[in-house]
């Protein structure tokens, strides 16, 4: 595995930092900013683990709302439909654990 340059990736809901990588697995954080939320999407080739950093916000996952906060843990296995929604007035952070065999931003389909 290797560590990475932690350069931030933007995006409309906050932003991305990839903080180290290897052959099957990649560690993110991500930061949602207040009332944002990520689009509702899933993946074929991975899975995700997120760990609440900092925050509280919600999870969907297949049509099950999930309340997250701060030290929680919570699986999305590939092929499920996923949204993570940050509806509060603070910062909601997450690690975010890929595991699979394709961890790469491509293997994304959104609804």
């Amino acid at each position: 595995s290797k560590a990475i340059n932690c350069e931030k990736t933007d995006r409309p809901w906050g932003n991305y930092t990839v903080l180290q990588e290897g052959p099957n697995f990649k560690i993110k954080e991500l930061v949602v900013f207040p009332n944002r939320c990520l689009s509702y999407q899933r993946h074929k080739f991975r899975g995700e683990t997120w760990l609440v950093t900092e925050g509280h916000g919600t999870a969907i996952i297949d049509g099950e709302v999930y309340n997250l906060n701060t030290g929680d843990l919570l699986t999305v296995n590939s092929s499920n439909w996923h949204q993570l929604i940050n509806g509060t007035n603070g910062m909601l952070k997450i690690h975010e654990l890929q595991w699979g065999n394709h961890c790469i931003e491509e293997d994304i389909e959104r609804k």
